[in-house]
C-alpha cells in the first residue's frame, strides 16, 4: 500500500480508540501501530495486556517468590502481603 493509504489507516485507527475507548493520544497510538501490525485483524490477548499494562499470562500465574502459584505452599501471603 502506499504511504498515504497507510496514514489514513493509522489514523483511522487511532480516531476509533480515541471515540470508542476513550484512551489517551498515547495509547490511541499504540493500539493504531498494534492495529496496523496486524493489518487490520483484533488484537490478540498479549497486544491488549500489554497495551493496559497488565501482566502477562505466564507473570499472573507467578508467585512473587518466582514459583508457579498452584506450586507455592505461601502463594496467598507472598502475592497479598509480599510476605
Amino acid at each position: 500500500m502506499s504511504n498515504h493509504v497507510n496514514e489514513i489507516l493509522l489514523e483511522s485507527y487511532f480516531d476509533y480508540a480515541k471515540v470508542n475507548y476513550n484512551m489517551s493520544d498515547d495509547m490511541a497510538t499504540d493500539y493504531a501501530n498494534m492495529r496496523f501490525e496486524n493489518e487490520g485483524e483484533a488484537l490478540s490477548e498479549g497486544q491488549i495486556r500489554s497495551l493496559m499494562g497488565a501482566p502477562t499470562i505466564e507473570e499472573s500465574e507467578t508467585c512473587m517468590c518466582g514459583l508457579k502459584l498452584d506450586k507455592c505452599p505461601d502463594s496467598y501471603g507472598h502475592m497479598t502481603h509480599g510476605v
